[in-house]
C-alpha cells in the first residue's frame, strides 16, 4: 500500500489518486485487470507485473492468454482481511 508519505506528495504534485472503497472495487465485476489491481493496492504497475511473473501476487491471478485478471471477490477479501463488507 502507499505510505502516507506517498500520497501526500502525489497530492502536493497535483495527481488524483483514485480512493477505492469496497462497493467501487464490487463494481468492477468479476474480474478486473492487474493494472487496476496495483492501483487498488497501492503498488506500481511495474511491480505488481513483476510479482506476478514470480507468482507472488497476493491474489491467485487467472490467466488468460497473456493477460492476468485478478478476481475482485479476492481482492475485496484482502482488503477487508476476510470480513465481509456490507
Amino acid at each position: 500500500m502507499a505510505s502516507q508519505r506517498q500520497l501526500q506528495q502525489q497530492h502536493d504534485q497535483g495527481a488524483t489518486v483514485p480512493v477505492w472503497t469496497v462497493e467501487s472495487v464490487r463494481s468492477l465485476g468479476l474480474t478486473t485487470t492487474i493494472d487496476k489491481a496495483a492501483s487498488i493496492l497501492g503498488i506500481s504497475r511495474t511491480k505488481a507485473y513483476a510479482l506476478a511473473k514470480q507468482d507472488d501476487f497476493p491474489i491467485k491471478l487467472v490467466r488468460a492468454g497473456r493477460r492476468y485478471l485478478v478476481p475482485t471477490p479476492a481482492l475485496i477479501d484482502l482488503l477487508t482481511g476476510g470480513r465481509t463488507a456490507e
